[in-house]
């Protein structure tokens, strides 16, 4: 199939398509140019239809166009309450969290925006005539878009606002006035750095306030759950044995709380019963069984992702994948062991202690794109180069370093792919121990020198069982106590 690039967005599609399915601009159209010498983009045909992720969004009309939006399980666009025509009853609404909400009502701006979440349909649709314009964004890439000219995003855009700092004042003393030819305040909208990340944490995590903030910055999560807290019902079982729950609002939750027990005391009618605010995740449980040296261990785990479709994300291999999570201990074993040879911060203060620790995370970075550039030159995995060997080159190249930067890093780069280790496994362990006491004097014990042994693996699926547990209706209006 032949390609054809977008003059508007810059970005590939289908030449036999009549629009560009990332901007909905024409194919077939010249480009037109204003003016000052700006291209413009043309308005969207009607009928036009849009492609992001597996949703799309078909425009309808010319003068007042309406923005009709398929939405796909586990995506979500946001937008203001006002621009909202219809939703059916399968689309999930909720209030998305803004900063600065007095100031915004102060700079006219809107004062709720809604999350509206996959699967179902809604309709958006400003109350004025124009045209709908789409604005594909790269990742990292940003735009600021003058005030109430907003329609909708994405849920991988991050939303802001401030103030716009291009203005002029016209007249004097008494008369003078400020002009803001582009808005006073203006939205901005940023999109996520990079694709695909997924974060892994261990128990003791997870939690509203810090899902949220780690969701914000657009990777989707894999943490470790309690089995007891929080609480995680099943809403929806899905068939491959997990479930989607709700992870609840803990201020939502006290608030309710307060309003029941004030009513109680002034001697009122309890407050009528309503669904506390919450996140919708995924929640896969495991028995995972590990033999070693013909020891065999068995453990519940219980995973708790952001990663709603079990097509595109089967429980098996969101379990399998939580076990790199132990790559994070070999990070901290090269900050400690090898970078700082097992030395003290020498940060007398906590400010020269901090200062001291950044410098050895900047430092840690910079040898580790070292390690990544040179195995994307040789097509080798990152994790084949020893860590000690980058860092042993990165210093010898340090003090003879040739006077044309190029030459002198593809001569790092070979040399670092000569140092590639020999066998590297995945399936293995290591068996937790004490540590001994850092000393000047040498140790003199009778300490086990422990080592790694290769290990066998196997998952199961533990689908939630619990009679009644798996509703396919709304959900009870009972009011549940966040954690």
């Amino acid at each position: 199939m032949n390609t054809y690039v977008c003059r508007y967005c810059r970005q590939p599609s289908d030449p036999s398509q009549p629009t560009c399915p990332l901007c909905g601009a024409p194919v077939d159209i010249r480009e037109s140019v204003s003016d000052s010498g700006w291209i413009q983009q043309p308005p969207i045909k009607d009928m036009a239809k849009l492609q992001f992720g597996q949703s799309h969004c078909q425009i309808a009309g010319t003068v007042v166009p309406v923005a009709e939006f398929n939405l796909a399980h586990g995506e979500m666009v946001y937008f203001s309450h006002h621009v909202l025509l219809w939703a059916d009853p399968a689309t999930r609404l909720q209030n998305m969290s803004m900063r600065g909400g007095w100031k915004r009502m102060i700079a006219g701006l809107p004062m709720i925006m809604l999350e509206a979440h996959g699967p179902g349909h809604i309709a958006l649709s400003d109350n004025h005539a124009g045209e709908v314009i789409a604005l594909p964004l790269q990742h990292g890439q940003s735009m600021w878009v003058k005030e109430h000219r907003f329609l909708t995003a994405t849920g991988n855009i991050r939303y802001d606002w401030n103030s716009n700092d291009v203005w002029f004042v016209t007249g004097d003393s008494d008369e003078q006035e400020t002009h803001y030819p582009m808005g006073q305040y203006g939205d901005i909208f940023t999109a996520a750095d990079r694709p695909g990340m997924l974060l892994l944490a261990d128990r003791n995590f997870l939690g509203h306030p810090l899902w949220t903030a780690a969701r914000a910055q657009g990777a989707h999560l894999l943490w470790r759950a309690k089995r007891t807290k929080p609480l995680l019902p099943v809403r929806q079982a899905l068939p491959d044995g997990s479930w989607l729950s709700i992870v609840h609002d803990p201020a939502d939750a006290r608030a309710w709380r307060r309003n029941l027990a004030r009513n109680h005391r002034r001697g009122h009618k309890p407050p009528r019963p309503r669904p506390i605010k919450g996140i919708i995740v995924r929640v896969v449980e495991a028995m995972i069984t590990v033999t070693v040296d013909g020891v065999t261990r068995t453990e519940r785990y219980r995973l708790v992702t952001s990663l709603l479709d079990p097509d595109h994300a089967p429980a098996e291999h969101l379990v399998a994948l939580y076990a790199r999570r132990w790559a994070a201990e070999t990070g901290i074993r090269e900050i400690k062991t090898v970078l700082l040879a097992g030395r003290p911060l020498r940060g007398a203060t906590p400010t020269r202690a901090l200062q001291e620790l950044w410098a050895t995370l900047v430092v840690y970075q910079a040898i580790r794109l070292l390690i990544c550039q040179a195995a994307l030159t040789q097509d080798l995995d990152p994790s084949r180069i020893s860590f000690t060997a980058a860092l042993n080159t990165a210093q010898h190249k340090i003090t003879t370093t040739p006077t044309h930067a190029p030459e002198h890093l593809a001569q790092a780069y070979n040399d670092l792919c000569r140092h590639l280790i020999t066998r590297h496994i995945h399936a293995r362990v290591f068996p937790r121990a004490r540590k001994n006491t850092l000393s000047r004097y040498p140790y003199r014990g009778t300490t086990r020198q422990l080592t790694c042994t290769k290990a066998s693996y196997q998952i199961d699926i533990v689908p939630h069982t619990t009679p009644g547990s798996t509703p396919t209706g709304p959900a009870p209006t009972a009011q549940p106590r966040a954690a």
